[in-house]
């Protein structure tokens, strides 16, 4: 009904007879008891949604959404991939009762960290931090990309810079490629795909041959 429909946010729709995601409309959710919850989820009398799919299983009364990846009710943790019609699956082993968001890709529980769909394996969960907002992180001795162990990477000395780029003392890394040949004492982010240190330009990790990093600008 087009004089009655209108957007419930991004993803769902609704008129006077049905809800709507995308251009499919949902013949069995209850139009009466229908709300979007955030980050893609919805629910009406019969149960929790992600898109279109009725989330099996879930406790509807306890269930807590805790980020785009992450949420839980009181007997599990459950990961979605892609929030709003993904892979979604309980996170095994997972403590619902303990289990927190560290930033939007870390989650800790009382005995292990977690970042995806994966445990990070023999990390000092104690002094595991994640560094800002990014995929990097660090305990007392070793410095993370995701669920792996940047290996080299010096933690005393280790930067997040922007775009993905962090830097230590030694070397420079973008997510978890190091890149050789770099002076780490001068290197710069410039943009979103160019870095430059004092000898050199480059296009993402790539040198650009013959670019003046004293007189490189992007325009």
């Amino acid at each position: 009904d087009p004089k009655a429909f209108k957007l419930l946010d991004h993803s769902y729709g609704v008129d006077s007879n049905y809800i709507y995601y995308g251009f499919f409309p949902l013949y069995s959710f209850d139009i009466s008891t229908f709300e979007v919850f955030e980050k893609g989820y919805s629910k009406d009398k019969n149960g929790i949604y992600t898109g279109a799919t009725m989330l099996e299983g879930v406790d509807q009364d306890t269930f807590q959404i805790l980020s785009e990846t992450y949420s839980k009710d009181k007997n599990f943790v459950y990961r979605n991939s892609r929030t709003g019609g993904g892979e979604f699956e309980v996170l095994e082993g997972a403590d619902a009762a303990t289990f927190h968001i560290l930033n939007p890709y870390y989650a800790r529980d009382a005995h292990a960290i977690y970042v995806g769909s994966e445990k990070i394996e023999e990390v000092n969960a104690d002094t595991f931090h994640p560094l800002g907002d990014t995929l990097y992180a660090m305990d007392d001795t070793r410095v993370y990309q995701y669920s792996s162990v940047l290996e080299g990477a010096d933690k005393n000395t280790f930067t997040i810079l922007s775009h993905g780029y962090a830097k230590d003392k030694d070397n420079v890394y973008r997510y978890w490629y190091k890149q050789e040949n770099i002076d780490s004492s001068t290197f710069e982010v410039v943009s979103d795909t160019y870095t430059k240190d004092i000898n050199s330009v480059y296009f993402r990790t790539s040198l650009i041959e013959g670019a003046d990093p004293h007189t490189f600008e992007v325009v």
